[in-house]
């Protein structure tokens, strides 16, 4: 088991550096080993809080957002995939999902103390799925919860033990249309610790065969948000399911499917497969 805290955000500079380290790969009999990262007293400043809300363009509530502990805290996720005993690279990672739930209200100036674990892998046919699980308390109670779960394209020798869950299947329309924003790739970076040149730069994403750099998926989830009404009610939840690249500048489409308990989602740009897919319960 490898456990670490921090008392202040882990470093990018270290945590990317390390990412070039060697790693073993995952082996049909090897264990997903047990990380283990916590940093207290997180407060959720005024600062940070004001520039998410400018990126993601989501309307001040009295209460946070849910997802908005998730982007600031993503750094200890970031900092467990690039350890060097983590036994694939960051680099062979593609973030799949996220289940977030929030049990009671987070505010501005609200301090948390938060652990984020190794949780769960399984064994896909061309693949790997880990699962990371992130919980925030305040005062000592659990407020808030999210689990991420990275797709890792890797040969693994055995047989698949697990296969992928069906999606939400949502209609094109009817649709919300809006521009999503061109730049502020770097601020976003700054309070999530993902430096990922896929978000940065054009010619660094299309050197991955991506057709221009992409927003940060969180902040394309914010870009969606701003356009559904929020209530402030807990417990709530939110599912993500991520499918494919939201340029910075594009045209999105939004579709919305209401429901008795829950809101699905779906942003469309220019692919007829939507790049994020999201159920607010």
């Amino acid at each position: 088991m490898k456990t670490l805290h921090y008392v202040t955000n882990p470093s990018v500079l270290a945590f990317m550096t390390r990412a070039f380290w060697p790693s073993k790969g995952f082996k049909s009999t090897e264990e997903l080993p047990h990380f283990e990262i916590s940093q207290n007293n997180f407060c959720f400043t005024e600062k940070l809080c004001s520039e998410m809300y400018r990126l993601t363009q989501i309307p001040y509530l009295e209460s946070l957002p849910i997802f908005f502990p998730h982007t600031m805290s993503f750094r200890l996720v970031m900092r467990m995939v690039t350890d060097p005993d983590f036994p694939e690279p960051i680099w062979n990672a593609l973030q799949l999902r996220n289940e977030i739930k929030q049990f009671c209200p987070l505010r501005v100036n609200d301090t948390v103390n938060f652990n984020l674990k190794t949780h769960s892998y399984k064994f896909l046919e061309k693949g790997v799925e880990v699962a990371f699980i992130n919980e925030a308390r305040k005062d000592g109670v659990l407020s808030w919860q999210s689990v991420t779960t990275f797709y890792y394209r890797v040969a693994h020798g055995r047989p698949p033990d697990a296969s992928i869950g069906l999606l939400p299947k949502i209609s094109k329309a009817p649709t919300i249309n809006y521009v999503l924003p061109k730049g502020g790739g770097l601020r976003f970076a700054n309070l999530c610790g993902d430096f990922n040149g896929i978000h940065l730069f054009n010619l660094y994403a299309k050197m991955f065969d991506f057709k221009s750099a992409f927003l940060h998926p969180h902040r394309a989830v914010g870009s969606a948000l701003a356009h559904i009404p929020l209530t402030e009610s807990y417990p709530r939840e939110l599912d993500l399911w991520f499918r494919g690249p939201i340029s910075y500048g594009a045209n999105a489409h939004l579709a919305i499917e209401k429901q008795e308990k829950q809101i699905d989602f779906a942003i469309y740009t220019d692919d007829p497969r939507p790049g994020i897919i999201g159920r607010l319960k």
